[in-house]
């Protein structure tokens, strides 16, 4: 009997770190990548814009978020958070870009979203918009070219 239950015993004690073993890949060292989300298309910044964007890691959780804006090689943060424990699964964040502000030019610009998860693959997942920046208001003019006085009789 004692052969036989020392046996077992190893098998049990094998499959139990088997076991282990495999939930902590699945758990730790997952692939799905970051999902990200805008509540509204931005390929058009008028001088102030705001949009939130949804990211989110439903396994793991988010461990970072970066968003910037970069136009003719110059980058500004518009947002960054690190994340000090997993868990974190679903994040909003609400966006106010003032191209005044950040000196920004008329034309061309890339808005970079990054998310980053908890996993030991730190997987990530970067999404780049390329926008028009068009902070110049729309002129008016008014033309009286077929203005006819009344006479006097």
């Amino acid at each position: 009997m004692g052969k036989k239950f020392i046996r077992y015993f190893l098998i049990f004690i094998v499959l139990v770190l088997a076991g282990s073993a495999a939930w902590l890949y699945t758990y730790y060292y997952e692939s799905e990548t970051p999902f990200v989300k805008l509540n509204k298309d931005i390929k058009t910044i008028g001088r102030v814009t705001n949009f939130n964007i949804i990211l989110g890691d439903a396994k793991s959780g988010l461990r970072n978020i970066t968003v910037a804006i970069s136009q003719e090689g110059k980058k500004h943060i518009l947002y960054s958070q690190d994340f000090t424990t997993r868990g974190t699964s679903e994040e909003t964040v609400a966006i106010t870009l003032d191209t005044q502000k950040l000196n920004l030019s008329d034309g061309a610009a890339t808005v970079d979203i990054a998310a980053v998860d908890f996993s030991l693959r730190k997987n990530r997942n970067n999404v780049s918009i390329t926008v028009t920046i068009d902070s110049t208001p729309p002129q008016i003019s008014v033309s009286y070219t077929h203005l006819t006085l009344p006479t006097k009789r």
